[in-house]
This record gives C-alpha cells, structure tokens and sequence, in this order.
C-alpha cells in the first residue's frame, strides 16, 4: 500500500511539473505571436500602409511588460533595432493617448455634482 501511495505521489508530482510546463509554454506562445503581430504591423507601416496599432484590452494595464518586452527585443542588426525602437515608441505613445484620455476625462467630471 504505502508502495502505491509514493507511486501515486510520485505521478501526482510529475502532472503538476508538466501542467507548470504547458503554463510556460502557452505564455511564451502569447508573447511571440504578439511579437510576430508587431513585426507584421511593422513592415506594413514601412510599406506604407496607415498602420493603426492594435490595443488589446490586455495590453492596456500591461504598460510595463510591454515595455520591458520591447527593452528585450534584439539589436543584432538594423532591421532589428528599428524595429525594437518602433515599438518603444509605439507603446508610448499608445500609454500617453491612454494617460491623456483619462486626464482630460478626470477634469470633464470634475465638475460633475456628487
């Protein structure tokens, strides 16, 4: 009996390390076919196409990970980094349209009664 409780114990461990596994897998595929969006977006806007980004409601309280994301994007060669430093730019662009809506929204109710 206690030979079949280690086993199960054993197997019980062993599910909660791969369903950890697939939590990191799922994440990591999320944030390159985020990534892979953005380069798409990217070489759009450098066709010249009118390229309006795409704000995932996600995205929209995610200001840091987006940003640390794009931080992490590689510099290995010119393409790389233009493409890096659009979406710096990007993101601050879609935080300070955000900041400013809410700003001016603050102020409209601020006269609003109780």
């Amino acid at each position: 009996i206690d030979v079949k409780k280690g086993k199960l114990q054993q197997h019980e461990d062993e599910m909660e390390e791969l369903l950890k596994l697939m939590s990191l897998n799922q994440s990591a595929l999320e944030e390159a076919e985020r990534k892979y969006d953005n380069i798409v977006r990217y070489k759009n806007m450098l066709a010249g196409d009118n390229v309006v980004p795409t704000i995932l409601p996600s995205d929209r309280e995610s200001w840091v990970d987006r940003f640390y994301a794009a931080v992490d994007l590689p510099e290995n060669d010119f393409e790389e980094t233009k493409i890096k430093y659009s979406e710096i730019q990007r993101i601050s662009m879609d935080f300070l349209e955000a900041a400013a809506k809410c700003a001016t929204l603050i102020v409209e109710e601020m006269f609003l009664p109780g």
